[in-house]
């Protein structure tokens, strides 16, 4: 479907949906564009006026950055440079993991409904050498490990250690994230803290 509109009505629209602004210059005109699913929202403007001149000087350098859609069954629809779904909202979600410092530690992260995680902080007053962390994706009736986010992670002490991705993917209800701690078998007590930031679907 294509809409056309006048540059207040374009604007508005692009804003709101924070959608990608697109344009091409032609001859005496600009032909502005962006795409929602299956909707193209479209205006066309002079080179000279308010209406070039707020465009050239707010929008322009930004524009006809790569978009893609994502319009798979396992997540929101959108068309956008940004790793945020549509009718999402971010969170930032901290955890705090104590460790003996003798054996492995294991700490489950699960949420009532599918979200879409982006990446994470990790940080440790006291991790030592050797000391590494492994995040899976497991079942959650039975255990079975069915994805795997980041493997033999060390966390130097004192270091704030930040994963992140360009997309993000798809955590199931059905399933949780596997947090496991490997020490390097010193007696010494651990403290670990993490923060996961991921995509939650707003409840409307």
């Amino acid at each position: 479907m294509r809409i056309e509109l006048d540059y207040a009505e374009f604007k508005a629209a692009i804003t709101s949906r924070k959608l990608s602004w697109q344009y091409i210059e032609k001859g005496d005109s600009y032909f502005l564009f962006s795409i929602d699913g299956v909707v193209e929202f479209n205006c066309v403007i002079p080179p000279v006026g308010s209406d070039a001149t707020d465009f050239e000087n707010n929008y322009k350098s930004g524009a006809n950055k790569p978009i893609e859609v994502k319009g798979a069954s396992d997540r929101p629809h959108r068309s956008s440079p940004s790793p945020q779904p549509a009718d999402t909202v971010e969170v930032w979600q901290g955890y705090h993991i104590t460790l003996d410092g003798i054996t492995n530690t294991t700490y489950d992260i699960s949420f009532p409904t599918n979200v879409y995680l982006h990446g994470g902080k990790a940080y440790s007053p006291d991790f030592q050498v050797g000391d590494k962390i492994q995040v899976d994706v497991r079942l959650q009736s039975n255990n079975a490990k069915v994805g795997e986010f980041c493997k033999d992670v060390y966390v130097p002490d004192h270091v704030l250690l930040t994963l992140e991705s360009p997309e993000c993917s798809t955590l199931y209800y059905f399933c949780k994230l596997r947090v496991t701690v490997e020490t390097n078998g010193t007696t010494d007590p651990r403290n670990l803290f993490i923060w996961l930031d991921y995509f939650q679907p707003i409840a409307i």
